[in-house]
């Protein structure tokens, strides 16, 4: 398989992969939705005193919410930071999506750069352009997703599932990694308490640092295998 046939491939892959993750990002139930607010302008300002009780709606070229939430988060807006905490999940898009306080539910979210840097109780389903779950990030269950570039180097309780262009691992995972993409590097400082699926044009695109603890097995598939539609 030739250069090009890789990246066709890695490309239709990761099309597929966002392509889901906007409407598992974005497809909500009527009942969540019931009674609840719906706040929408250029600039959406929750103070950090301030205490929203059940859902929050919210659409707004700027979003900050530096106040914590008894419920839901569900926005779309280009610029996102959510610092306060949420009781719920946090459901939404945009072009830049940060999220420093603790999440007791799961973070579903697509966009073109998404940073999680705080706590998450259950799982985080990401899907964009870059993907970071930084140094500072817990997530209780599993991560999911689909990007360009993607770096975990945070904890995460159990699985690491997705794709990506380039994957780099420095944080510990829970349980397996099972990735596809073109470079998938795992740093000295990882620790992977599972197996290692990976799926790349050759065996050599998976890179492993000295130091790095995997205690499971490594095992490598092609992509055409996979992904080729033809066969």
């Amino acid at each position: 398989m030739t250069k090009k046939q890789l990246s066709v491939k890695v490309y239709r892959m990761k099309r597929i992969l966002l392509i889901f993750g906007l409407a598992l990002a974005l497809a909500l139930p009527v009942a969540a939705l019931a009674g609840s607010p719906f706040v929408t302008g250029d600039t959406i300002i929750v103070a950090e005193e301030d205490i929203i009780d059940g859902n929050y709606l919210v659409s707004g070229n700027s979003i900050n919410i530096d106040g914590n939430v008894n419920g839901d988060v569900i926005f779309a807006g280009s610029n996102v930071v959510i610092n306060g905490d949420v009781a719920g999940d946090v459901i939404g898009a945009g072009a830049s999506i940060r999220i420093t306080g603790e999440v007791e539910g799961s973070v579903r979210v697509a966009g073109s750069n998404i940073q999680i840097d705080g706590q998450v109780g259950h799982n985080v389903i990401a899907f964009g352009g870059n993907v970071v779950i930084s140094d500072s990030a817990e997530i209780g269950w599993e991560l999911f997703t689909g990007a360009g570039n993607v770096e975990v180097r945070g904890e995460i309780g159990t699985n690491v599932t997705g794709a990506a262009g380039n994957m780099l691992i420095s944080g510990s995972v829970g349980r397996d990694l099972n990735v596809a993409g073109d470079t998938i590097s795992i740093l000295p400082d990882a620790s992977i308490d599972g197996d290692v699926t990976y799926r790349t044009e050759n065996a050599e695109s998976l890179i492993v640092s000295e130091g790095a603890t995997i205690s499971g097995e490594i095992t490598h598939d092609t992509l055409d295998k996979h992904f080729d539609g033809n066969k």
